[in-house]
Order: C-alpha cells, then structure tokens, then sequence
C-alpha cells in the first residue's frame, strides 16, 4: 500500500462572484466554470513505513482566471511570470496521474477541499476521471483533530506543526512544501488505529439507488444517496430515512421523528441492544445538479436527546408563530379590502347669486319730431 499526500494552490476570479453556484434540478451543473482554477499540483508517495519514496511538482499555466489573485499571490509567492511559462492543466495532470501508477494507493489531504476542486478542473478540461467511486481518502486534519483534540476542529497545518514540534526547515504555502509537512505529520499519527477512518469525496454523487453506499466506522456509520431535484423529493426516498445501528446494523425505532433545521433534518431512534441513536441528514448540492444527502447516525445518549426534543419544541413553535403573524396580516389586509372606503364629506360652497343689472333702455325717439323738424325746413 502506497500513501499519495497531495496538495493544490488554485487561483480565483479577481471579480467577486465570478463562479456562483446555480443550484438548478439534477442534471444541471452547480458551476458553468470552476470556482478555483489549479496552478500548482505538489505531491509525496509514501511506503507502508511512511517514507517518502517519490516527489511530484509542478506549476501550471491558468487559462481562466489568468491574472493572479491578489491574495493568491501574497500567500504563495508564486509569481506571474512563473505561470506564463508553465504548461496547461491537461499536460500536467496527466504528467501527474502517470507518476501516481497503477500500484494500489490512498490518497490523503491536509483538508476535504482538494480532490474535489482536482476534479472539478478535470471536468471542465473533459478529461476522464480515472479515480474509482465512492473515492475514499485519509482527510489528516480530522484524524490529527481526533487523535489530538478528541475533537473535530478545523486545524490549520502549520499549527498542527508547530503542536508537533516539527522542525520549520522551508516557507509554508507552496504545494511542495505543504505536501512535505503533511507527511511529516502523517508520521505522527496513529493510522493503525484510524485506518478505517477513510473520508469519501463528495464530487461525484451516486447517479441511481444502487450506486448509493453505507460506509460502516466505529461507532457511527454513512449514507450516500443520489441526487434529487429537491429536499422534499430526497425525504420521501426511504433509504435516506432509515436508521440502521452503526454497531450491529439492525434497523432502529424512531424516538423523535425526521424534522428540519436549518436545510439539514434531525432524528433519534433506539436500537435494541445498544440504546438510542442520534440522525442527522446533512443537504447537500451536488456538482451534477440537484440535491443529495449524507446522513450519519451514531451513538447517543438521554442528554442529546432532551436536547433534542427542546430544539424540536422550539422550532415548532417558532414556525407556530410565524403561521400565526401571516394569518393575522392576511385577515387585516382582507378586511381593509371588505370594509367600504369612508369617502370625506363634500361640503357644497354656497352658490352667490349675481344681482341682476337692470337694462336702462333709451325713451324710443318719436319719429315724428324728425318729420316736423323736416317740415319745418320745407316751410322755410
């Protein structure tokens, strides 16, 4: 068994938003371009003594978001001039992919994001994925979280490091150099102890019920399931709901039945011989389009569950609430429909009336003063 400790640097948009999810039906990508674009690839093969036996690294030349991201370059160091004289991803991911070989390996990362965002660029490149599915790996900060901390943290490397007491010979941040420090770390892990705790990647969805997997741990277990247009779609599938005892397998009984907080959905159940069981189903957006689930269901116990029952009291009771509040406006807004507009009284301006002018008329002329007039003349 070989153990392959890889590492990516990945430039981004310099516009923000540039690759926004689009969370359409199943069969409808999530991103028309990937949201990270791979410019180096840093890589160590390890044997079974966790020696390193082989190196890979190499950078590579952007060809969608060609200018170098601000923060990328003040984190890495990479210049552009560097990219500009580096080979496209095509070339140097097959270069990679024939240096990993045939013979039978693990991957492992320092985190859950890098064989994700690896075939995210293998797909825009159309390039054949050649990694088997489920693709399980060794996620090493959760198993130095659980080794260490009793916990799961998000723990940064160089503070895992400098936990450790390894020695800080070369400048963090470069693949190379991550890639060097993981398996130093890797070195100090009990892997013996977690070697079933393989972590699967999440890039690629089962694509129907048969392709779903159950993937058994120590004390709890995980479901897979294919995508789905919606949560309501996914909650109907009966193999998402089930319950199964992540100790003997038997199907459990439900306490407290599915219900939903926060997009995810909860539950609690009994198993006959080892007691009650904790659900969770975790709403996811798959690549491919679509939905899908990852339920886990572990051990539990009373506290977890009144703590359960009060959170699900809780948003009961929030949602009682809210159903009530539109109610209430619904009614008030349609009574102000129903009840008849008040219109404000007129009041009429009393009409003055204009005093009528008497038409004073000339005396009518007598026409016959002009005819004596006349005849006087004659007279004359």
């Amino acid at each position: 068994m070989q153990y392959i400790v890889i590492d990516l640097e990945w430039n981004q948009s310099m516009e923000a938003g540039h690759s926004k999810k689009e969370a359409g039906p199943a069969g409808s990508p999530l991103y028309k371009i990937p949201p990270c674009e791979i410019i180096e690839i840093g890589a160590v093969k390890l044997n079974e003594n966790f020696e390193i036996i082989g190196e890979f690294n190499e950078l590579v030349r952007p060809r969608l978001y060609k200018q170098l991201h601000f923060a990328t370059r003040k984190v890495t160091h990479i210049k552009q001039s560097e990219l500009e004289q580096a080979r496209g991803f095509s070339k140097v991911a097959a270069a990679f992919l024939k240096w990993v070989g045939n013979e039978k390996h693990v991957f492992c990362t320092w985190g859950s994001m890098d064989l994700t965002e690896f075939q995210r660029n293998l797909d825009y490149y159309h390039i054949r994925s050649p990694f088997q599915n489920p693709l399980l790996f060794y996620d090493l900060q959760r198993i130095y979280c659980l080794q260490y901390e009793n916990a799961i943290h998000t723990r940064s490397l160089e503070s895992a490091v400098d936990a450790l007491g390894i020695p800080k010979d070369i400048p963090f941040h470069r693949a190379s150099a991550d890639t060097y420090y993981t398996a130093l770390v890797m070195r100090k892990l009990d892997m013996e102890r977690y070697h079933n705790e393989l972590t699967p990647d999440l890039h690629r969805v089962p694509r129907r019920h048969s392709e779903e997997y159950l993937l058994n741990y120590d004390d709890y277990n995980l479901y897979v399931s294919r995508a789905f247009p919606d949560a309501i779609a996914l909650m109907l599938d009966l193999s998402i709901r089930q319950t199964p005892c992540p100790v003997c397998g038997a199907k459990a009984v439900k306490k407290i039945k599915w219900f939903s907080s926060n997009h995810d959905f909860f539950c609690m159940a009994v198993c006959k011989k080892h007691g009650l069981l904790k659900a969770k189903i975790h709403v996811k957006h798959a690549d491919a389009g679509g939905i899908f689930g990852v339920r886990k269901v572990e051990l539990s116990d009373e506290e977890s569950l009144e703590q359960m029952k009060e959170r699900k009291l809780a948003l009961a009771e929030k949602r009682r609430k809210k159903i009530r509040a539109e109610k209430e406006a619904a009614q008030a807004e349609a009574e102000a429909v129903k009840e008849p507009v008040k219109e404000k009284p007129v009041k009429e301006k009393p009409i003055k009336e204009k005093p009528v002018k008497e038409n004073k008329k000339e005396p009518a002329k007598d026409p016959l003063r002009k005819g004596k007039k006349i005849s006087k003349k004659r007279k004359a």
